[in-house]
């Protein structure tokens, strides 16, 4: 049996008369229509997101509740069957169309809490990506005032070094001024020294 067929498909038939036959041959096909619309449920919102047909509550409903009445079709048959064989056999296959009943419904619910799981996941990767694409400019803007910070710190940078090379150069030139100012205040002394000398000498 393929997957996901229903499960009264290889109901055996044997005895069925017309009505029967056509009863069961309509319940098979509505199970399959059935199945078709559960196979569509995952990707029905974003169908409808995009203008397309959806797969609806209510169209689910709908097709469940005829599948409903036509079950109790075939089990009011079960009650006209001439021999004991023939209600068996419409019985049988009435069990089977209950079971698919109760398989689909499971089904149904199943493929609706994937379709939402689904669209939460859509949802929440379009909201990081807005939030990603919305924080971009941001990040370039404070990449730039880093890059405009860096820049400043070596402009800075080349400030100091050029004021320490002219401070270098100025404690250089004091040390030299220093230095004469030094052996300008030796030769004073001793000039000093020398006219007090002289001076001692004449009042002799």
């Amino acid at each position: 049996m393929p997957p996901n067929s229903s499960l009264a498909a290889e109901a055996d038939v044997s005895f069925f008369g017309p009505d029967e036959v056509q009863a069961h041959s309509q319940l098979v096909k509505l199970e399959e229509e059935i199945q078709s619309a559960i196979d569509q449920i995952p990707g029905s919102w974003e169908a409808a997101a995009i203008g397309g047909s959806a797969v609806t509550d209510k169209l689910l409903q709908e097709l469940l509740s005829r599948m409903r009445g036509q079950i109790r079709d075939l089990e009011l048959l079960s009650e006209e069957q001439d021999t004991d064989d023939q209600t068996a056999a419409v019985e049988a296959c009435v069990e089977l169309h209950q079971a698919e009943y109760q398989r689909l419904a499971a089904a149904i619910a199943t493929a609706k809490r994937q379709a939402r799981r689904q669209q939460q996941q859509t949802a929440e990767q379009q909201r990081r990506e807005l939030f990603a694409g919305a924080s971009l400019p941001a990040l370039q803007r404070e990449y730039r005032s880093v890059a405009e910070a860096v820049g400043g710190t070596r402009q800075v940078t080349e400030s100091l070094q050029r004021a320490r090379a002219v401070l270098g150069q100025q404690v250089e030139q004091t040390a030299a001024t220093m230095a004469v100012l030094d052996s300008s205040n030796a030769v004073l002394g001793a000039a000093k020294e020398e006219f007090t000398g002289q001076q001692q000498l004449n009042r002799r």
